[in-house]
């Protein structure tokens, strides 16, 4: 039952995202091709005019697809709205998750949100490596939410929004952090006679570097602090497979379709 819940409040959680990036879209006369809610295979996959409507199996992730064209052809500014619009909405979401939680109290809502919610998020964010290992895992995150009625719903609804904002605005390629520093990188390095594709060329390598190493960190850090040269070994042999892998998907047509925009 706790999974179940826990399963329905992240995917509308994570729908409520998405909107955000497609109703500021809209706002700027961006087309959105596609709006996507998890990840895997889809059992709800429609058409609402131009765009593609598809929620899937799986509480990963989200997207939103716009017109390429659309997109360069608006000012920096407005893409970071765009960008930013997702964690606007959990944001307010979560705030109004506390808001029913206190009885529509605003000023307690806001002593809640500062003093308690937001500590135990980036509690959860400086002991992440808990969650990697035997004693943390994210299986058992998952049962030990309590969720047995509307009350602690909410509660699970404001955490699950406010851990969106928070993990969405990490630097991280994919994420919206991410994606804002690319677009202040590319429109700045633009204006100093960098093409867009030479940029995209090189964004493009560094997010797979990047990913590998969010990926591969933790086992990584294991195999350095152990000092042993056959570990070493194995190290060297795993980088040169994702190398040559990495190499290969650069070459197949849904790595140009997503990832090579120019």
């Amino acid at each position: 039952m706790k999974i179940i819940s826990f399963y329905f409040i992240f995917m509308i959680s994570l729908f409520i995202h998405e909107l955000g990036h497609y109703y500021v879209g809209k706002l700027f006369r961006v087309k959105a091709l596609k709006l996507s809610i998890g990840a895997g295979p889809s059992f709800i996959d429609t058409y609402i005019g131009p765009t593609q409507f598809s929620i899937k199996f799986f509480p990963l992730m989200g997207l939103v697809e716009h017109d390429a064209h659309d997109i360069d052809n608006l000012s920096l500014f407005k893409n970071i709205l765009i960008l930013l619009a997702g964690v606007f909405n959990n944001l307010i979401l979560s705030m109004f998750a506390i808001l029913v939680l206190c009885k529509f109290n605003f000023i307690l809502m806001l002593n809640v949100m500062f003093t308690r919610l937001i500590p135990s998020v980036f509690n959860i964010f400086a002991d992440i490596k808990n969650f990697l290992g035997a004693n943390g895992s994210i299986s058992h995150a998952y049962t030990s939410i309590p969720v047995s009625n509307l009350q602690e719903i909410w509660s699970l609804c404001a955490v699950i929004n406010i851990g969106l904002v928070f993990g969405n605005l990490l630097p991280i390629p994919g994420l919206d952090g991410g994606q804002v520093i690319l677009f202040t990188i590319q429109r700045t390095l633009e204006r100093f006679g960098l093409k867009r594709d030479v940029f995209n060329k090189i964004a493009n390598r560094l997010i797979w570097i990047c990913l590998t190493l969010l990926i591969f960190l933790p086992v990584i850090n294991e195999i350095l602090a152990s000092k042993n040269p056959l570990l070493y070994a194995i190290c060297t042999f795993i980088g040169v497979l994702l190398a040559i892998l990495f190499y290969v998907i650069s070459k197949t047509e849904i790595y140009k379709r997503n990832f090579k925009r120019s």
